[in-house]
């Protein structure tokens, strides 16, 4: 009955050795960190970005793209294959203060912009 106890008492001892060790290497490694974060040189200074002058949107540029592609060919032609374009518009749309209709090409099935 005696070994038991010795023995029980050694794996006690030994368990709660472990239990201290682990939580004191935890202790360190926390220490660590917070002496890291706390020691580090603070970030540069960033200077605020400037900001460019206000450029139009990507859909008036695209407008101004298609407008400028659709006056260089005569008539209602696609402006991505060149195809005269007819029949009535798909639809209408209005970009800053300018008026555009849109047409369907027959060929490539891709709309057109065109001015109204």
């Amino acid at each position: 009955m005696l070994e038991n106890t010795v023995t029980a008492g050694v794996w006690l001892t030994l368990a709660s050795l472990v239990v201290s060790l682990f939580t004191l290497t935890i202790l360190v490694l926390i220490f660590l960190l917070l002496h890291r974060v706390l020691t580090a040189p603070p970030p540069p200074a960033v200077a605020a970005p400037v900001m460019p002058a206000p450029v139009a949107s990507s859909a008036a540029a695209l407008v101004a793209a298609k407008k400028a592609e659709a006056a260089l060919k005569p008539g209602r032609s696609c402006g991505h294959c060149g195809v005269r374009i007819k029949g009535d518009p798909v639809r209408g749309i209005a970009l800053d203060e300018k008026s555009f209709l849109v047409y369907a090409c027959p060929d490539c099935k891709k709309e057109t912009l065109l001015p109204q």
